[in-house]
């Protein structure tokens, strides 16, 4: 059976409680991985791993503790490329699924970003979390899962 992987510091209470009902209604084991105690009402299939403060702490944990068929919900850009070198699958909260593909134009865009922000070029921007970009997660989780599932009967 494969498990669903949160860094969870950043994840929007939204999608960790969409993912608790994804986990509860499947039986699927959910773990968050995070610096600090992350509210998870209501989890059946849980386990929080509290990691160090140190800076990356809970990424290094998720690499090393996630195994191939897993799948992992990470913000983290840099993260998700790690995990792609691994093996993982890996899809961002709103529902954008890095590959080998995409993850380098990905990283440079970040990169990009985060170089402008810090010369004061740019604003830093969140996008709101509304039921478009719950939906478009929603769908490309259960996308995924199914896919997970199929593999696992296909074994036999």
């Amino acid at each position: 059976m494969f498990s669903l992987w949160v860094d969870a510091d950043s994840c929007p209470v939204e999608i960790r409680k969409l993912l608790i009902r994804f986990s509860n209604r499947l039986e699927i084991p959910l773990y968050y991985v995070a610096n600090r105690m992350i509210p998870h009402e209501g989890a059946k299939y849980f386990k929080m791993i509290i990691t160090s403060n140190d800076e990356g702490s809970a990424d290094d944990y998720i690499v090393e503790n996630a195994s191939p068929e897993d799948l992992v919900i990470t913000r983290d850009i840099p993260l998700a490329a790690r995990l792609i070198s691994k093996g993982l699958t890996s899809l961002n909260d709103r529902g954008d699924i890095f590959t080998e593909e995409n993850i380098g134009e990905k990283l440079a865009l970040r990169n990009l970003n985060l170089n402008l922000f810090m010369q004061g070029l740019k604003a830093e921007s969140h996008t709101q979390l509304g039921k478009k970009e719950m939906n478009r997660f929603a769908n490309a989780l259960d996308r995924l899962i199914q896919k997970k599932l199929k593999e696992i009967k296909t074994d036999f």
